[in-house]
């Protein structure tokens, strides 16, 4: 039986079981399972197949006078605080070229439930070359539980 949106019911004290709201149960736990984030973690020693989430969003990179810049990007509460998520990203720039990106935790080499600092970096062949001369944006994603 599929389903194309969720049914919001309630049970109050004394209500009959009826057809209709077992129905809606069988119905909003299918569209659930048809709905949810299905996914595999597997990183620092776990594997992990449920309650897997996924976090995603842009910063902004400012231009600089230096070859370098970095950005926090905070989770929330959102992941597990004992959870270091897999982080991806990559840069959004039609103006910038030459540009690596890299992540750590906030304080500590891995991204952990708090969330993690992107650094840019500027490459060029010439010093004046290496500044970031535009802001651009960087684009990530994560995963954990």
């Amino acid at each position: 039986m599929a389903n194309t949106s969720f049914e919001i019911f309630s049970w109050t004290d004394e209500d009959f079981i009826t057809a209709p709201k077992l129905n809606a149960m069988m119905s909003n736990e299918q569209w659930l399972r048809d709905n949810m984030v299905m996914g595999n973690y597997t990183g620092f020693k776990k594997n992990k197949k449920d309650g897997i989430k996924i976090m995603g969003g842009i910063v902004q990179i400012q231009k600089s006078t230096t070859a370098q810049r970095a950005k926090q990007v905070n989770f929330n509460s959102f992941f597990n605080p004992l959870c270091k998520p897999i982080v991806t990203v990559t840069a959004i720039s039609s103006h910038q070229r030459r540009i690596m990106l890299t992540v750590d935790g906030i304080g500590k080499p891995f991204p952990d439930g708090r969330g993690f600092t992107v650094h840019a970096f500027k490459e060029g062949d010439k010093p004046a070359q290496r500044k970031i001369t535009r802001d651009f944006y960087v684009s990530w994603i994560a995963l954990g539980w």
